[in-house]
């Protein structure tokens, strides 16, 4: 099946109908509680969530409903700040940097990620959006 990159923060209702039965992998990085809402939502039976965003120390509402038990969503958080324990003796900050570079430049995701550049000065009006 083809990938399909969508904003989750700005999926319509309307939308969820026409993208079948769902997605293996979402991975949020919106830090909006409606994206990961509509993650949740995106995620095909057993499905994985990955959260990528920090969402401050708000509370997030979610649709964990009838629907979320029994489709077996996963999810799970992603700390890239650091990496755990057991892995830390061998991934060295310099082998994640180089592994990280290596994988955009072969991904190059400014090709199929859709970007919206907006002037500093109007950062405001871009988070509203």
């Amino acid at each position: 099946r083809e990938a399909i990159v969508a904003q989750c923060s700005k999926v319509q209702q309307a939308d969820l109908a026409d993208i079948g039965s769902g997605f293996d992998i979402l991975i949020e990085t919106s830090g909006s509680a409606t994206g990961l809402a509509n993650a949740v939502r995106l995620a095909r039976r057993g499905g994985r969530i990955i959260v990528g965003s920090w969402y401050g120390e708000d509370g997030v509402v979610l649709p964990l409903g009838l629907r979320f038990h029994r489709s077996e969503l996963t999810i799970a958080s992603s700390q890239v700040s650091r990496v755990s324990a057991a892995l830390s003796t061998r991934w060295s900050k310099e082998r994640r940097a180089d592994l990280a570079w290596s994988m955009l430049r072969e991904l190059r995701p400014s090709q199929w990620v859709p970007l919206l550049k907006f002037p500093v000065d109007s950062a405001a009006d871009a988070y509203r959006e």
